[in-house]
């Protein structure tokens, strides 16, 4: 099969210069997949019969920058226009513990496509735009259907990531539900979750909690008892609306959500240290878990800014706490304004006789009033009640 393909004049020269070395280039993985799928590709990976050191070679001779990045398992990296690529010699599994593979290099694509994880993610695309598909990820991907390549209870054995893998791509990809035998594999081997690292399944879960039907596929999660095992406490789900959970795309907002309705209390720091989350996701998250309404948005916005409050808003109204009319006002104020600023600084109260610890305490005072007038007081109006309170 052949298709129409977007690969820029970069591309075709980077692969012609691995076939003029006497090696064939093929895109593989993520960027076929979502080329078929008319999406837009954000990672490119290249498979290549080369042997790294010669494929690395090459492309210096010719200019490029290369990049040791993963040598030991034939990986490195190249610099085309300063987009990172990824290239990797064919390659095949010698031995997997779950976590790790040891590989030998292989002449034979095929091999190299057994060692991938989905049928739709082991197939290949040259230059021209030829597919090549060993084990029918073409028509997986047309019926939208997750298939492993392989037995599903040893390719998990191989690397136990593909459990959320499994769900990831169902929750992006798939119209219809997980097979009895992969949902199975997943619950199975669901307690070796815990020998993954935090940034693996970090990266997992933030992607598929981006996706439009995350909360039915944390449901299924559930179900099989794999969110357990992630999120370290169950879901209720009794107050969510799953449509209106639709509008999140966003994974701060959507595990956040999550968190606002685990069936008891919650060990948050738990969970930041084992997803390891940064110190700025962290925040993010904290600040959502204290705001439980909205009435006025202008004053959640003088308070949490404009990102923060869009998910807040998205948040409320998957919980069914915000009306339809609610969400489509609120969100129109929040998309047609900016973050007031507090117009009162600690310089302005000098004047006015205040000292030492007593200006931040006004400060936080005259901030909280100037909120709760959803940002209607000026400068002067707030001075005044500064005045007014210190002759006091």
């Amino acid at each position: 099969m052949k298709v129409e393909t977007s690969w820029t004049e970069d591309l075709r020269t980077l692969v012609q210069i691995i076939r003029n070395n006497g090696g064939e280039a093929r895109f593989v993985g993520g960027c076929v997949r979502d080329q078929l799928l008319g999406r837009k590709i954000s990672d490119i990976d290249l498979a290549t019969t080369l042997k790294p050191e010669k494929a690395i070679r090459a492309l210096k001779i010719n200019g490029l920058v290369t990049i040791p990045t993963g040598l030991k398992h034939g990986t490195f990296t190249v610099l085309v226009n300063s987009r990172a690529i990824e290239i990797t010699t064919l390659r095949q599994d010698l031995q997997c513990d779950g976590r790790h593979a040891t590989v030998s290099f292989t002449d034979s694509w095929k091999k190299d496509a057994q060692r991938r994880d989905f049928t739709f993610n082991a197939m290949y695309m040259d230059i021209e735009g030829n597919i090549y598909d060993y084990f029918s990820g073409l028509e997986d991907l047309q019926n939208r259907r997750l298939k492993f390549v392989g037995e599903p209870h040893q390719r998990i054995e191989e690397d136990y990531l593909r459990i959320l893998r499994a769900f990831r791509f169902q929750a992006s990809i798939c119209k219809t539900p997980l097979s009895e035998e992969i949902l199975h594999a997943c619950t199975k081997y669901r307690k070796k979750i815990s020998s993954l690292s935090g940034e693996r399944i970090q990266g997992e879960m933030f992607k598929l909690l981006s996706y439009v039907n995350f909360l039915s596929t944390v449901f299924t999660m559930q179900e099989a008892k794999i969110i357990d095992e992630v999120l370290g406490a169950k879901v209720s789900f009794s107050g969510l609306d799953y449509e209106k959970s639709r509008l999140i795309q966003d994974h701060i907002a959507a595990l956040t959500l999550l968190i606002r309705n685990t069936e008891s209390s919650y060990n948050l720091q738990w969970l930041y240290s084992r997803w390891r989350i940064s110190k700025k996701v962290h925040q993010a998250i904290s600040i959502l878990l204290e705001e439980k309404e909205m009435h006025c948005p202008k004053k959640t916005l003088a308070k949490l800014g404009n990102e923060l409050t869009r998910k807040l808003i998205k948040i409320l109204y998957a919980e069914n706490k915000l009306t339809n009319t609610q969400h489509k006002n609120f969100m129109l104020v929040i998309n047609n304004s900016e973050r007031p600023i507090f117009p009162v600084m600690g310089r302005d109260l000098i004047p006015l006789g205040y000292t030492g610890p007593e200006i931040g305490k006004k400060l936080k005072q005259l901030e909280y009033l100037w909120r709760e007038s959803s940002c209607a007081l000026s400068k002067n109006e707030l001075l005044l009640m500064a005045t007014e309170k210190q002759a006091n």
